[in-house]
């Protein structure tokens, strides 16, 4: 990763980062879907997670917290579109509408 990383929070056995792009990346073990990616896949390396609105609108990461087998996450939706319009952050945890680069 030639980017530069701004948060760090870690579970019992995953964790998640901010990028300096506000993008969320995963890795561990995700038996309960603690990453966010829509599945219960282990991570083994660092994983980008995409977490969409319902208007299925990009959501950036602004902060991550966890506890001992979840993620909590403040997110802002950005429109994906040439007039890019963004909206208040969001705050939720870790789930549907995810998307794993």
């Amino acid at each position: 990763m030639d980017t530069k990383l701004r948060n760090l929070s870690i579970g019992l056995d995953f964790g998640h980062v901010i990028d300096q792009d506000d993008n969320l990346h995963g890795w561990g073990n995700n038996k309960n879907g603690e990453l966010g990616s829509g599945d219960s896949y282990p991570r083994v390396k660092l994983s980008q997670i995409r977490i969409f609105n319902s208007r299925q609108s990009y959501m950036r990461c602004k902060e991550v917290f966890h506890g001992y087998n979840f993620a909590f996450g403040l997110f802002e939706s950005v429109k994906c579109a040439k007039n890019s319009v963004k909206s208040p952050v969001a705050a939720g945890a870790l789930e549907a509408y995810a998307d794993v680069a």
